[in-house]
């Protein structure tokens, strides 16, 4: 779709792409049409949108739209690689991330990335809504925005502290730094359940990098499992005619290596892992250095 189109013109497009994908150029001149394609797309379509310099403007639009998918417009070649990679089937997240949010922007990034790394977001409106589910044995981490609880910090910190196990499911708050942080939230024992404070495009920026990097780490190794990295070692660093001697000639001692299992395994494997190197790729412009420290809260006394 051309960043240029109108209202008329984009409602003309949804229809006529189908259910699956919005793929939409940005450009500083037309961040007001990402607004107007969010009121007319369905639940059910995705919008992929594609840009060349990724400026602060367009980072702030896309943030605000709860739109994850950014394609640079100098790989549009390989644009059908990622939407075959998004489109695939996800398994079924094994793992959940329970989070305390209510904007529906912020959930809609939070369910993208997580779902494409094998985690289900469960979301709740409130910490009393949220502490009936800290029993779930499947919930690795906690996600905490610091705005959304009516009765402030003092009120979350009471709703939480002492039901949540932080040393093994991690405590992660956020929350919309336009805000600013007041001193007093800081000093009402929010230091007892967290060390920092994160902004929004710093948890997106988090779960961008740990998620993929877990999931893909893990498919490495089991392939480094399928292949015997650890009894083929000698095969990378050594001549043939070392490998031969060391063997002794009986090389045919060896279980096939390229046994039909085998080599099933390693390619189903290698299908996932580019697959998830795609997804990644796609969600990378959220990547950030903060240009200023975190709150650390570690050390205020609550």
């Amino acid at each position: 779709m051309s960043s240029n189109a109108g209202p008329a013109e984009i409602e003309n497009a949804v229809s006529a792409e189908g259910p699956d994908h919005i793929i939409m150029e940005v450009t500083e001149s037309c961040l007001d049409n990402l607004s107007d394609l969010m009121q007319v797309r369905s639940c059910r379509e995705r919008i992929i949108c594609t840009a060349g310099d990724v400026t602060e403007r367009i980072r702030a639009a896309l943030f605000r739209n709860g739109i994850a998918d950014l394609w640079p417009t100098a790989e549009l070649a390989r644009m059908g690689e990622y939407l075959g990679a998004i489109s695939g089937e996800d398994e079924k997240p094994e793992k959940t991330i329970l989070v305390l949010e209510k904007d529906q922007s912020v959930m809609r990034i939070i369910t993208t990335i997580t779902g494409r790394f094998g985690y289900r977001a469960r979301f709740f409106d409130s910490a009393i809504e949220l502490c009936s589910a800290t029993g779930d044995p499947d919930a690795e981490c906690v996600l905490i925005n610091l705005g959304c609880e009516e009765n402030g910090t003092a009120g979350l910190v009471k709703a939480l502290h002492g039901k949540i196990e932080t040393k093994s499911r991690p405590f992660i708050a956020y929350r919309d730094m336009s805000l600013g942080v007041n001193v007093s939230e800081l000093m009402n024992g929010l230091n007892r359940i967290t060390r920092v404070v994160l902004s929004r495009e710093e948890l997106y920026s988090f779960l961008a990098e740990i998620l993929p990097r877990k999931q893909i780490m893990t498919m490495i190794m089991n392939m480094g499992n399928a292949l015997d990295s650890h009894g083929n070692r000698r095969y990378t660093c050594e001549t043939l005619g070392q490998v031969y001697f060391q063997e002794k000639g009986d090389v045919f001692d060896d279980e096939g290596f390229l046994c039909g299992s085998n080599v099933r395994e390693m390619l189903g494997l290698n299908s996932r892992i580019r697959q998830a190197l795609l997804r990644a790729e796609g969600l990378s412009w959220m990547k950030m250095r903060p240009e200023q420290e975190r709150v650390n809260i570690s050390e205020v006394d609550g």
